[in-house]
This record gives structure tokens, C-alpha cells and sequence, in this order.
């Protein structure tokens, strides 16, 4: 079994915890897979929490949301891309707009919508990036 850390970034309990309750209990388990993984999942509700989660915990996938009091998600990745750590991250926002897509464009996935972070669209996502795995 492997462990990946999960860091969920966002200002809104609500949408932190359901993320949390979703991955907590979800496990990855396909026939091609050596072993399955599991999450531990890590909170953050600013974006300074998040540049000290990711320097201390060293995170396998960030879920950021941009819109933070504070210092914004497009700097905390901007923070992840500086230090060159490997992590896999997924800019979460509603408030999308050209340039902050051509800003986090560069290894990061964008979803316009939280409610898109569905477990099934999850798994969805999961399947589409395999680095994650490797």
C-alpha cells in the first residue's frame, strides 16, 4: 500500500472537510497497479498555512483553491514552482479569468468549479494523470 499526502487548500471549512470525508475513505486500486494508494489528507485555510504545510509535510497533490485571505493560490504555487518540488497541483477556483490561467497554466491543473471535485470526476481526474503514480 501507498500513501499519497493530499493537501486541501481553501478558505471555506465546508468545502475542506467534504473533501477531506470524500478522500479519507477513498482508496486507488486498478488490476495494473503493483499496490493500491490511499490519501492522507492535510488542511490548510490560507495560503501562508499552505507554503508552511508544503515545506514541512512535503505534499504529493495540492487541491488550491486561488481566492485566500492572504497570499492567493497563484502565489502559493508560484512558492511550489520556485522551491522545484514535485508535487502534482489542481487550481480550484470560480473565479477564473485569462490571466490567472495563463499564470498557473504551466504544470497545474485547472478546474473552473468546486463542484466539479465530485468524487467521480476525482477518479476521473486520477485516471488522466499518472505521473501522480510513478
Amino acid at each position: 500500500m501507498s500513501i499519497l499526502k493530499v493537501l486541501i487548500v481553501d478558505d471555506e471549512p465546508g468545502i475542506r472537510s467534504g473533501t477531506h470525508r470524500i478522500l479519507g475513505n477513498f482508496k486507488v486500486d486498478y488490476p495494473f497497479m503493483d499496490e493500491h494508494i490511499e490519501f492522507e489528507i492535510l488542511e490548510a485555510a490560507t495560503g501562508e498555512e499552505a507554503m508552511i504545510i508544503v515545506e514541512e509535510k512535503f505534499p504529493d497533490i495540492v487541491l488550491l483553491d486561488n481566492k485566500l485571505p492572504g497570499a492567493q493560490g497563484i502565489e502559493v504555487l508560484e512558492f511550489i514552482r520556485k522551491k522545484q518540488l514535485d508535487i502534482v497541483v489542481v487550481m480550484i477556483t470560480s473565479y477564473a479569468s485569462l490571466e490567472l490561467a495563463v499564470k498557473a497554466t504551466r504544470d497545474v491543473l485547472m478546474i473552473s468549479s468546486p463542484n466539479l471535485l465530485h468524487r467521480k470526476n476525482f477518479v476521473r481526474l486520477l485516471k488522466i494523470s499518472p505521473n501522480i503514480f510513478s
